[in-house]
């Protein structure tokens, strides 16, 4: 007596669902795949990089400089400024030499590329200007394409590699100067996309 008032007290519980392949699934209830959320987090971060509010990040100066103590720092950052500027003219001037172009170049190099870095330097403590590496490379530039095109080289037949002055100093220093606009854009770019944190990444 007792089972049958237990049979008849019992509740059967049918479920009746459609099986599901993986697209049809994602297709009906909008899931999207690990991939597809991995991707897009990146899209957004990229996108988020090049925001106006990020890239007004990359003039450093505009972060340090409300920090800056002038009453305590600012002489003595100017004598060491003049300390590291007085140095730069020797040097400055043999390495503008030693890209064949006149000494005075060097000078120039230093003088811009030390105005620029105020505003985009990440370090207190750094020197920028010429140095030997990239002096040799725009020489071993300059050499191999003046051997590439002579006629525009040397369009006076008297005039050699030596020249300080006309046609010949000129196809140098449109050499230099689109080598360095270049590797400027080239720089740019990386910075934009943040590649300088490859340089501290741990394998």
């Amino acid at each position: 007596m007792d089972e049958n008032e237990n049979w008849t007290n019992r509740r059967i519980v049918s479920i009746n669902r459609p099986a599901y392949t993986q697209k049809e699934f994602d297709s009906n209830f909008g899931n999207k795949s690990e991939s597809d959320t991995k991707n897009g987090s990146k899209i957004r971060q990229i996108l988020g990089k090049l925001s106006p509010i990020n890239l007004l990040g990359t003039f450093t100066i505009l972060s340090f400089i409300s920090e800056y103590n002038f009453k305590k720092n600012l002489i003595t950052d100017v004598l060491s400024g003049l300390t590291v500027g007085v140095m730069h003219i020797p040097s400055s001037l043999a390495y503008g030499a030693l890209t064949s172009l006149n000494p005075v170049h060097g000078l120039y190099t230093s003088f811009f590329a030390g105005i620029t870095y105020i505003f985009f330097g990440t370090s207190k403590h750094l020197s920028v200007g010429t140095f030997a590496v990239t002096s040799l490379i725009v020489y071993s530039t300059i050499t191999r394409l003046e051997a590439e095109y002579p006629e525009l080289a040397f369009p006076n037949s008297f005039e050699n590699s030596t020249s300080t002055e006309g046609p010949s100093m000129e196809f140098k220093i449109k050499i230099a100067t689109g080598l360095a606009f270049w590797c400027g854009v080239i720089q740019v770019i990386f910075s934009l996309l943040k590649f300088g944190s490859i340089s501290v990444m741990k394998i």
